[in-house]
Order: structure tokens, then C-alpha cells, then sequence
């Protein structure tokens, strides 16, 4: 579903400076990870209009996704993965895989990444290889679609 939005794409060297002129008003939207600016929005330095995660966040119950909002597929999530060397042997794959896990299902880990609105997510390498692919596959899709080129 397009939306006719015209947007101008303005690179940052990191979020620190955009958050920085985005609260100045030298721009007029960002977006970026709820942790980043949720603390912002509750001091009413932002608006936050919506999340493109697939659920709402815990600590903003309020705030819509952007599929409740009206653009049905619009779910684009930040997510971070351990990943090792093609060709790394399988048990050692496994070991590390599984010392991840663990560390992932400790409550000291989950309520370190829970003051960013993370969500750890743990499973198999297999698992991690299938969303990788899924993903690659999806935004090969989204580049298409746009047309967009690399300069």
C-alpha cells in the first residue's frame, strides 16, 4: 500500500545527531528504535506516532503499529544476530549457538535488553539462517518495487 508521502531521505552520521535535529524541529521525522526515543516522547520532546514492529511496545501500550494504523504490511523490525564464518564446523556452530541461547534465557540478559524495547529471541542456527533469508528476500523485493540503485 503506498501512501504518495513524499519523503526525502537525509543521511546521518548516526542516530545521536538526527534525534538532535529532530527535537531542534530541523527535521520532521525519524525513525528508529523505540528505545531511542520513547524517553523523549513521555518528557513531550517527540511525538511518537506509531511503531513498525509487528506488536505494540510494553513500555508504550498506547502506540499503534503501523499495520493498526492502516498500511497493512508495514512491519520493519531492527534486530541483531550472531553469526560466524562460512565453513565454521558444525559442532562449533552448535556450542556457540547454544552458549547464546542460554545467555539470551538469563533474566540478567533480559532485563538489560528490555530497558531498550529489545525482545531476545533464541532458537537454532537454521532458525537464524531461515530469517536471514527471509529477510533478504523481502527487502530484495522493497528495492526492487522503489526502484532504488546504489550510487
Amino acid at each position: 500500500m503506498g501512501t504518495a508521502t513524499d519523503i526525502v531521505y537525509v543521511p546521518y552520521p548516526g542516530a545521536n545527531p538526527a534525534i538532535t535535529d529532530l527535537v531542534a524541529g530541523r527535521m520532521h521525522m525519524i525513525f528508529d528504535a523505540p528505545g531511542a526515543l520513547l524517553g523523549l516522547a513521555g518528557e513531550g520532546k517527540l511525538r511518537a506516532l506509531a511503531t513498525s514492529s509487528d506488536k505494540r511496545v510494553p513500555d508504550a501500550p498506547d502506540l499503534p503499529t503501523m499495520v493498526e494504523s492502516g498500511y497493512p504490511g508495514f512491519v520493519i523490525t531492527f534486530w541483531t544476530g550472531v553469526v560466524a564464518p562460512a565453513g565454521t564446523p558444525e559442532p562449533i556452530v552448535a556450542r556457540l549457538n547454544a552458549m547464546v541461547n542460554e545467555g539470551l534465557r538469563s533474566p540478567e540478559m533480559r532485563q538489560r535488553l528490555a530497558q531498550f524495547q529489545v525482545e531476545p529471541l533464541s532458537g537454532s542456527s537454521q532458525d537464524f539462517g531461515a530469517f536471514i533469508a527471509a529477510e533478504a528476500k523481502k527487502w530484495a523485493a522493497v528495492i526492487q518495487a522503489a526502484g532504488i540503485k546504489a550510487d
